[in-house]
């Protein structure tokens, strides 16, 4: 298989030394407007073929997969000519500017009979699959709530706040654990440096379940945290993933009260700490990995996830604009679902 790959960044980098070492990538096709760092690579990697232009890329029948790792800004219209031209898709976050744009895509990949993944590398991080594992189980009992923290010191981007720099990061893997769109989100945030706004959010979602998350992002800190805590009735769980070796953790902790002995008591049971082993491999390969075999088997992909992560976002975004209020993120679905109805009738009436 021949892959092309649209922006020589640094994860467009990362991404020509993994396809490089995988054997069923024969030819790896750059194009970047750095046209220095295109000749290391071609020096570096025997695969890789510098492509001229983007007309190079998108009209090459040999190119089966484009990797569109460009910034965010270029996403959108890359992964549209792409997918026009019937090529399967892996995008880096964020793929679109909202919910509208993001179901755009899905239908094109849908109507072109390909594949469209966007690069939500976390949900193949062995540590979070291992996390998972422990909450399909069972074992923590009912969830009560979740927390995510993501905070370091930079780097501050100029293509894109916070919010759509480290938020897909955590509301997919949430939206993954929990199976289940939220109702609400509530959002506040603060801009300090940068031009782009936001440097820092802190979000509150309420889920029709009874279930609450809390997540925070912030690249204004001193401390590199990524950090997701689980909260069941039975047992709580972290994944941590700046552990080197423990990443994830259980814990047979449990607060209770017992209105029959004691009523206004509360009883904390501290038990053991469980560290399940986690057989590592590079999320990155993974990812790549994931993508070919659902481009040899045919699978067809199920673009929840994605979609909702992107609805969340939008919500997000409305509750920022509104001082923090609430946001009723259904609403908004139909909102955009009644939007795209009246476009496609308005596209048949003027054929």
């Amino acid at each position: 298989m021949e892959v092309g790959i649209v922006g020589i960044g640094a994860w467009g980098a990362n991404y020509v030394r993994v396809f490089g070492e995988i054997p069923e990538v024969t030819e790896i096709h750059c194009f970047d407007l750095n046209r220095m760092r295109l000749g290391e690579l071609e020096r570096q990697w025997k695969k890789v073929k510098v492509s001229n232009s983007l007309r190079d890329i998108w009209h090459n029948p040999q190119i089966s997969l484009v990797v569109i790792a460009t910034p965010a800004r270029f996403h959108y219209s890359q992964v549209r000519e792409a997918l026009l031209n019937r090529k399967h898709v892996l995008v880096e976050k964020p793929f679109a500017n909202n919910y509208q744009e993001a179901r755009k895509l899905f239908d094109i990949a849908a109507q072109r009979g390909v594949v469209l993944r966007v690069g939500h590398i976390m949900l193949h991080n062995p540590a979070y699959k291992k996390l998972k594992e422990v909450v399909v189980s069972g074992d923590l009992g009912c969830l009560s709530y979740l927390r995510f923290e993501r905070t370091h010191l930079g780097v501050v981007r100029e293509d894109v706040d916070i919010l759509d720099d480290l938020g897909p990061h955590d509301l997919s893997m949430l939206l993954d654990l929990t199976g289940e769109c939220p109702d609400e989100v509530w959002a506040k945030g603060m801009g300090v440096v940068g031009q782009k706004g936001l440097d820092s959010v802190i979000m509150m979602l309420l889920f029709r379940s009874g279930l609450y998350a809390y997540l925070y992002f912030s690249w204004l800190e001193p401390l590199k945290v990524r950090k997701c805590v689980v909260v069941g009735n039975k047992k709580m769980a972290v994944f941590d993933d700046m552990e080197p070796t423990h990443k994830v953790r259980v814990y047979d902790y449990e607060v209770t009260q017992n209105f029959q002995k004691q009523p206004g008591r509360f009883y904390y049971s501290c038990g053991n700490i469980i560290c399940p082993f986690v057989d590592w491999k590079e999320p990155l390969k993974e990812q790549c990995l994931d993508v070919l075999q659902a481009i040899n088997s045919g699978k067809t992909y199920n673009p929840e996830l994605p979609l909702m992560v992107q609805a969340v976002m939008d919500g997000a975004r409305y509750s920022l604009v509104r001082g923090g209020q609430g946001v009723d993120i259904r609403c908004l679905l139909n909102d955009a679902a009644a939007e795209t109805s009246e476009q496609q009738k308005r596209v048949c009436a003027d054929e």
